[in-house]
């Protein structure tokens, strides 16, 4: 196997399918294509968007168990209390807010 893989054959790596609307209908493409660079280049740990099922309501999201935790957390935090600063019209980076919610996660 390329990935390397425990006694148990259980490797780092994992994906899950992501709906954005269940974060908010703030959600944006851009804005969850921001999240998870921002958790990838910020945790260091492979996350990537690797299937866009239904664009707008369905994506599967794979990498890093840990980077994947973050995402989990992040998206948690964000659906019970959503940032003040969300920017109007497009998002092609994230709030302030967010970024530092990624650095707490």
């Amino acid at each position: 196997s390329v990935v390397d893989r425990d006694h148990l054959s259980r490797s780092r790596y994992g994906m899950v399918a992501f709906s954005p609307s269940r974060v908010g209908k703030w959600v944006t493409d851009d804005m969850l294509e921001a999240l998870v660079t921002g958790i990838d280049q910020r945790t260091g740990r492979l996350l990537q968007v690797v299937n866009y099922n239904h664009k707008g309501s369905q994506y599967v999201i794979a990498g890093d168990l840990t980077a994947l935790e973050t995402l989990r957390l992040a998206a948690d935090k964000l659906a019970k209390e959503p940032p003040t600063d969300l920017p109007k019209g497009p998002a092609s980076s994230l709030p302030p807010s967010v970024e530092a919610l990624i650095g707490s996660c």
